[in-house]
């Protein structure tokens, strides 16, 4: 199956320019409301045969990484239990896929509520 990559839209665009205009406010955020662990952290590898997915790195991540990841330079994940079971946080995901039909005012009523 080929890939299409649609065009970015202006939108798109400026998001993007914020996140990594302001990298390194979020990575002292995410260092401070993120990272349950400092000995190892989730990765996209594009790349990874036998296809592209998620891996495990086994070493602390660095302010450098999560810099590179909020400026789009590549995909970093966490874990939300620590070294010692304690969970972090919960995180829900609540957006539509390809393909996937879903109302965006009702998706974003849902992340609202409290």
């Amino acid at each position: 199956m080929d890939i299409v990559a649609k065009p970015e839209g202006k939108k798109q665009a400026e998001a993007r320019e914020a996140w990594a205009r302001h990298a390194e406010e979020l990575t002292k955020w995410a260092y401070q409301s993120l990272y349950a662990r400092n000995d190892t952290y989730p990765y996209w590898r594009e790349d990874a045969e036998p296809k592209p997915g998620w891996r495990r790195k086994f070493e602390g991540l660095g302010g450098d990484e999560l810099m590179r990841h909020f400026k789009g330079l590549g995909t970093i994940g966490t874990y939300t239990l620590g070294r010692d079971n304690r969970c972090k946080y919960v995180g829900v995901d609540i957006d539509a896929h390809e393909g996937q039909e879903a109302d965006p005012h009702v998706n974003l009523a849902f992340a609202m509520q409290s």
